[in-house]
C-alpha cells in the first residue's frame, strides 16, 4: 500500500524507529516512532516484533527493540522537497515474537524507480560482517514532493518469505551528487549511490552523524602492517570543499591519524606496497575517495614523502606529495578516483589499494601515508544499486583451482569446522543440562562421548607399531598402482561419475554432503554389515535421503544429540545436506552455497544457546516456575501484534 496525500508539511527529516509507539532520545538523535507517524490503517497487514534477546552490550536500544515486518509488498510514504537526500536502513536480525524463523527473511528494497536492494538476507549479511546489527547507506537524487520506500518479499524466494526494517533515518542534503564528485569523476549520469565503506586508517573508529567509520585493519593485507601514527598537532586545516566543510563529509578527527609503513629499513620500504583489499560488486562503477593530511613531525616539506597510488592495479597517482598539494602539513585534503569494475562470471571481486613510495622522485624517506577510505557504488543504466544475485551469499567465493581435488580440500575445511563447532556447542549444552539438573550424570554422558571417538596414548602407538618400524610401512608411494575405472572411496563417491567417469566440482560437493551426515548421524558412510538387498542400510547416503524423503529426520541423529539441536539449525543443515546428495550434479548447490547455510545453521545454534542461557539465569533469580508464568504473558501479550 503505498500515502501520497498528505496534509503535513514538507519534511527535511525522518528518524524513524519501526514498531515503537512514542519517542526516545538515544545517541543525540530523537526517535519517532512509526506507530504514531501514520493512521493505524496505514499498516494494515503488517506486524510488531518485539526483540526476544539481544547480544548485551553489542546492540544500540535506538532502534533495534523493535522492528516491523511485512508479508507483502509494503511502502512508507514520506512528504519531502526534491532535492539529494541521505538514506539509512537499520537491521537487526535476530529473534522477534511475531514471527518463527528470521532466516525466512529475504526481499528487496525500492525508492522510486531506484533498487536499493535486491533478492536480500539480512541474516546473511549480518553473518557474514561479524555484527549483529548493521545500515546501508545511500545518496539519491529525489524528483518529486515525496520520498517513497518500498519493502517487498522476494517472489522467487519460499512462501513464508517476508521483509523487515527496525529504522530508517532520511536527511535532506543542502548539496547535489556532484559536490560528492559525481558527474566531474565519471562523466556518469548516476542519480544514486550506495557508501559501501567509510575506513578510518590507522586508528580506532571515528564516528559523525553520517560517517559509521570502520577499522582499516579489518582490511590491511600483507605480511606487513604499516605504523599507526598520530598528529602531532591538533590544529588542522581542511580543504575549501564545499562537501568537506559540511556535516556530510569526513569528521575532523579523521585526519588526526593515518598509517605509513614506518621502520628504519629504507631499502625495504622503497619496493613494498602497503594494501587493503574490500569486496565490492562486479558490473558496477565506483568513486574511490582517499583522504590524506601530513600529520607526521619530520614531514613538512615538499619531497619529504611521495608516493604511487594503485586502485585496481591500475597507477592513479604516479607521484603524490601532499604538502606540495596542500601547501604545508596538518592540512587536509581528498582526491577521487573512478574505478569501472566489468561484469565477470563472479558476482563479487576484490578491489585492491596499494600505496607504495616513488623512490623516482628521490624523496627524503621511503614512505606512503593515508588517513581515510572511501568507497561508493553507483547506481547503474536500469537506476539499480543491487546485485544481481545475493553477493553476500557467496562471501567466501575465491576462484577455486581447477583441480578437483584441491577444491574438496578447500571446502571440507571449513565446512567440516563450522558443522564440529555446531556439534561441540549442543554437546556443550547436553553437559550443561545434565551439570545442572542431575549432579552426577555429567561423568556418564562424557563417557559416552568418548566412545565415539578413542583416544590413543603415544605409548601405545609406539608398541603397536614396534616404535615406528621401518618393517610395519604398509607401502611405498614409489610402488602404488593405479587400476584403470572409476577412482574414488565407495560411499563418498559421485554416482555420476561413477556412470559417466567425468568429474566436476559438483562431484565434491556431493562427497561433502555425506560428510555432513556421517558428523550429524556419527556414522560411517557405509555400513560393512548392513543388508546388501536394501541399499539404504548400507549407503549413509541413500538412508538420509530415505529418511528425509519420509520426513523421519529423528532416525538420522545421533541419539544423544536427539532434542538438544535448535530446529532451525537442524532443519537448515538437513536440507542443505540432502541438496548436496541430489543425484545429477546441476541441481546441487556450489560449495560456497553450502558453506554459506552452514554458517547460518550456525548462528542459529549460537542464538538458541544464549537464549537458553538468559532462561536458565532467570529461572536461578526468579525461579522456574515464575519465569514459566513470564514467558507465557509475553507470548499471549504479542501473539496478535498486527497493527
Amino acid at each position: 500500500m503505498s500515502m501520497k496525500n498528505f496534509s503535513t508539511p514538507l519534511l527535511d527529516k525522518i528518524i524513524l524507529d519501526c514498531g515503537v509507539a512514542g519517542n526516545s532520545s538515544f545517541n543525540n538523535k530523537t526517535w519517532v516512532g512509526d506507530v504514531n507517524f501514520f493512521p493505524d490503517s496505514y499498516y494494515e497487514g503488517t506486524k510488531i516484533g518485539n526483540v526476544i534477546s539481544s547480544v548485551t552490550g553489542k546492540v544500540p536500544k535506538n532502534p533495534y527493540s523493535t522492528a516491523r515486518f511485512f508479508h507483502s509488498s509494503f511502502t512508507y510514504t514520506f512528504p519531502m522537497a526534491p532535492g539529494l537526500k541521505f538514506i539509512r536502513l537499520h537491521f537487526y536480525p535476530t529473534f522477534y515474537t511475531s514471527i518463527n524463523q528470521i532466516s525466512n527473511a529475504d526481499f528487496s528494497v525500492t525508492s522510486g524507480n531506484f533498487t536499493l536492494l535486491n533478492n536480500f538476507s539480512p541474516l546473511v549479511m549480518a553473518n557474514t560482517l561479524n555484527s549483529p546489527y548493521f545500515t546501508k547507506d545511500y545518496f539519491l537524487n529525489l524528483k518529486e514532493n515525496y520520498l517513497n520506500i518500498t519493502f517487498a518479499p522476494s517472489l522467487n524466494s519460499s512462501s513464508e518469505a517476508f521483509a523487515f526494517v527496525n529504522g530508517i533515518e532520511v536527511y535532506s542534503m543542502p548539496l547535489k551528487l556532484s559536490d560528492y564528485g559525481v558527474n566531474q569523476t565519471s562523466n556518469s549520469n548516476s542519480n544514486a549511490l550506495e557508501i559501501l565503506y567509510r575506513i578510518n586508517v590507522g586508528g580506532d573508529s571515528q564516528n559523525g552523524p553520517f560517517w559509521n567509520g570502520l577499522d582499516d585493519k579489518l582490511y590491511i593485507q600483507g605480511p606487513k602492517k604499516g605504523t599507526e601514527i598520530n598528529s602531532y598537532d591538533d590544529h588542522i586545516s581542511y580543504n575549501k570543499s564545499s562537501w568537506t566543510l559540511s556535516d556530510y563529509g569526513a569528521p575532523g578527527d579523521l585526519y588526526a591519524t593515518a598509517r605509513t609503513i614506518g621502520g628504519s629499513d629504507e631499502a625495504s620500504n622503497a619496493v613494498y606496497n602497503l594494501t587493503w583489499t574490500f569486496h565490492v560488486d562486479s558490473g558496477f562503477n565506483y568513486i574511490v575517495r582517499l583522504h590524506f593530511c601530513e600529520i607526521e613531525l619530520n614531514v613538512t616539506e615538499v619531497n619529504q614523502r611521495v608516493f604511487k597510488v594503485y586502485v585496481n592495479n591500475e597507477t592513479v597517482e604516479n607521484s603524490l606529495d601532499v604538502v606540495a598539494v596542500t601547501g604545508g602539513p596538518l592540512v587536509a585534503m581528498h582526491r577521487d578516483y573512478f574505478i569501472k569494475i566489468r561484469q565477470g562470471k563472479e558476482v563479487s571481486t576484490d578491489l585492491s589499494l596499494a600505496l607504495q613510495a616513488d623512490i623516482d622522485s628521490k624523496p627524503k624517506f621511503s614512505d606512503v601515508i593515508l588517513n581515510g577510505i572511501e568507497i561508493m557504488k553507483l547506481s547503474d543504466s536500469s537506476n539499480s544499486l543491487a546485485a544481481h544475485v545475493q553477493v553476500l551469499k557467496n562471501e567466501t567465493s575465491k576462484n577455486f583451482p581447477s583441480n578437483t581435488f584441491l577444491g574438496l580440500i578447500l571446502g571440507l575445511v571449513p565446512g567440516t569446522c563450522l558443522i564440529s563447532l555446531i556439534v561441540y556447542m549442543v554437546h556443550h549444552r547436553v553437559l550443561r543440562r545434565y551439570d545442572g539438573n542431575l549432579g552426577t550424570s555429567i561423568s556418564l554422558q562424557i563417557v559416552k562421548s568418548s566412545q565415539n571417538c578413542r583416544q590413543f596414548p603415544l605409548e601405545e602407538i609406539r608398541a603397536a607399531t614396534n616404535n615406528f618400524s621401518e618393517d610395519l610401512v604398509l607401502g611405498r608411494a614409489f610402488k602404488i598402482q593405479v587400476s584403470p575405472g572409476a577412482k574414488g572411496t565407495f560411499g563418498y563417491m559421485d554416482p555420476e561419475y561413477g556412470r559417466s567417469r567425468t568429474l566436476t566440482r559438483k562431484s565434491d560437493v556431493y562427497s561433502f554432503g555425506v560428510v555432513l551426515f556421517e558428523v550429524l548421524c556419527g556414522k560411517p558412510a557405509v555400513n560393512p554389515v548392513g543388508n546388501e538387498d536394501d541399499q539404504t542400510k548400507v549407503s549413509l547416503a541413500k538412508w538420509a535421503i530415505h529418511c528425509h524423503r519420509n520426513k523421519k529426520i529423528e532416525d538420522l541423529i545421533e541419539p544423544y544429540l536427539r532434542g538438544e539441536i535448535m530446529p532451525e539449525c537442524l532443519t537448515t543443515f538437513v536440507e542443505i545436506a540432502v541438496r548436496c546428495l541430489v543425484d545429477r550434479h546441476i541441481y546441487r548447490p556450489s560449495i560456497n552455497d553450502v558453506l554459506c547455510k552452514l554458517e547460518e545453521a550456525l548462528l542459529l545454534q549460537e542464538r538458541a544457546d544464549s537464549d537458553l542461557q538468559m532462561k536458565d539465569a532467570l529461572e536461578l533469580e526468579f525461579g522456574a516456575e515464575n519465569v514459566q508464568i513470564i514467558t507465557e504473558f509475553d507470548s499471549y501479550k504479542y501473539s496478535n501484534s498486527v497493527v
